[in-house]
């Protein structure tokens, strides 16, 4: 792991694929410009076989997957915040309720392990990364790639997953680089690194 800064938990939370990264954020030189820098990323591994993820009865089982492996997470790093990808605006009813399960997992678990959680909503992560309120996926994935530094083990974890659940990951550090002009966050930081 790199040294000073503070770490923070990104989340792009949803039933069938929570996509997580273990970022470092830092102020750099004397401007005070933020880098962030990604040391782990992955996706949640659903133990619901594919075919029952989104039967009304396994959503709990789904819910406690996330809470499971997030919960690990939390366990083995000292988070100063958690940046979370909010529900979005323009779902359909059981898409909501579905995202909206998996959110209120990763605010429990902030809760239970003293972590504050910051949201970022889907428009918000875009124009943060990319400039633009409709910008793709893979404009979300080119700018991190692009704005942020990936450790070596960082880039392993994101090459390992399959392609349609990088963006997972992607937006999950997306939701970090979006906070780093947070108030809380840059005292965190100014404090700690």
């Amino acid at each position: 792991m790199i040294g000073g800064g503070v770490l923070v938990l990104g989340v792009d939370p949803a039933l069938c694929n929570t996509g997580w990264a273990v970022c470092r954020s830092r102020l750099e030189g004397r401007g005070g410009r933020v880098s962030v820098t990604v040391e782990a990323c992955g996706v949640t591994s659903p133990r619901v076989p594919k075919d029952e993820r989104l039967q009304a009865g396994k959503d709990a089982k789904r819910v406690a997957d996330i809470a499971r492996q997030l919960g690990d997470l939390l366990r083995a790093h000292s988070f100063a915040a958690i940046a979370s990808e909010g529900p979005g605006g323009s779902q359909r009813a059981r898409s909501a309720a579905t995202s909206a399960l998996a959110w209120g997992c990763v605010v429990g678990l902030a809760t239970d392990h003293s972590v504050p959680v910051s949201i970022v909503t889907p428009h918000e992560l875009k124009v943060q990364a990319t400039g633009s309120g409709t910008a793709s996926k893979a404009q979300v994935a080119d700018a991190m790639l692009r704005l942020t530094l990936w450790t070596e083990p960082a880039m392993a974890d994101l090459q390992a997953l399959a392609d349609g659940k990088r963006e997972h990951a992607f937006d999950a550090v997306a939701a970090v680089w979006s906070l780093r002009q947070d108030r809380a966050l840059l005292a965190a930081m100014r404090a700690g690194g």
